[in-house]
């Protein structure tokens, strides 16, 4: 008799984990999820993006007066995927922009659209896949969207005839855009921008859960990922940006704030580490989450004008 209630003890126990782990999975992959709409203040009210809101209604609008192109591609997969594409006035480069997780880019990039312009650069808002208009029913933490960032260079390539492209990225776009540079040598990519980008879904999600929860990673996120792996088609640990950075070519600027409460600032500096190639890291000592454009714009502003110069321009 004792035997059998240990035996019900660990099946139940077993069965808890497997809900709760699919719970995690279902929560953190799952494409429904509210939107992180930047410019709704009952959203953003007691956060740390509640003092830059009359700074986002302000780029919001003035995004607003540019006309834009929408776009799209088929990705590796299968899925319809769509984008913005803000058309300069003889343009000198591309810019391809992705947001972060359950985001969205109008709001993610407002306060940098009109900088490119001005700069004469064609700007694509990207739609990451399972977010706005672009299909998908899971969202893959860089893992997956790393080739739908070749599918949108692909398509500026034949439309603009190999045109410099510059790749910027918040957050998840970050690490979206670093996990794309391991795979790829495509010369028309001339340069990287990483704002606060997570160095893999497995570390992000590990620490989000003990910082938040105090849950342990053990063995909730084994399972969580052993879901993914099963309908997402990807587990967690299957590719990181460190990964990718070792075998990365492009020149990159690391941007990252001391403040960061989401992507802990330490991730930024092992993707700096890593990286073999020109590099520099950026911080902003009082940025919190994907705020350091709208901490010290005219710093980063001129950081930006280096970088162009020197790797995407030239002039």
């Amino acid at each position: 008799m004792v035997i059998l209630y240990i035996v019900l003890i660990v099946v139940f126990f077993i069965i808890l984990f497997l809900v709760a782990g699919g719970v995690i999975f279902h929560i953190a992959v799952n494409k429904k999820g509210k939107t992180l709409n930047l410019t709704d203040f009952d959203f953003i009210k007691g956060t740390e993006w509640e003092k830059y809101y009359d700074m986002l209604i302000q780029n919001e609008e003035i995004i607003k007066k540019y006309e834009y192109e929408e776009v799209s591609v088929k990705s590796h997969d299968g899925l319809l995927l769509s984008g913005k594409l803000f058309l300069a006035k003889e343009p000198l480069f591309n810019v391809v922009m992705f947001h972060g997780y359950h985001s969205l880019s109008e709001s993610n990039f407002a306060k940098i659209v009109e900088y490119f312009i001005d700069k004469r650069g064609n700007i694509l808002l990207v739609d990451q896949r399972a977010h706005a208009k672009s299909e998908g029913k899971y969202i893959g933490f860089g893992i997956l969207e790393r080739y739908d960032v070749i599918s949108w260079v692909d398509y500026l390539n034949q439309r603009f005839k190999d045109m410099p492209v510059l790749l910027q990225g918040i957050s998840m776009g970050a690490s979206t855009v670093l996990m794309a540079s391991g795979i790829t040598q495509n010369e028309t990519i001339k340069g990287i921008v990483a704002d606060c980008a997570y160095t893999s879904p497995w570390e992000v999600l590990k620490f989000f859960m003990k910082s938040k929860y105090n849950v342990p990673a053990f063995p909730l996120l084994h399972i969580a990922s052993m879901f993914s792996k099963i309908f997402a088609k990807y587990s967690f640990k299957e590719y990181s940006t460190i990964e990718a950075l070792k075998v990365n070519k492009y020149p990159v600027i690391f941007i990252h704030g001391k403040k960061d409460d989401f992507v802990p600032y330490e991730m930024s500096v092992q993707n700096y580490n890593a990286c073999k190639s020109p590099k520099k890291l950026i911080t902003v000592e009082n940025a919190g989450h994907g705020c350091s454009f709208f901490e010290e714009p005219e710093r980063l502003a001129k950081e930006m004008d280096a970088f162009l110069k020197e790797y995407v321009t030239n002039i």
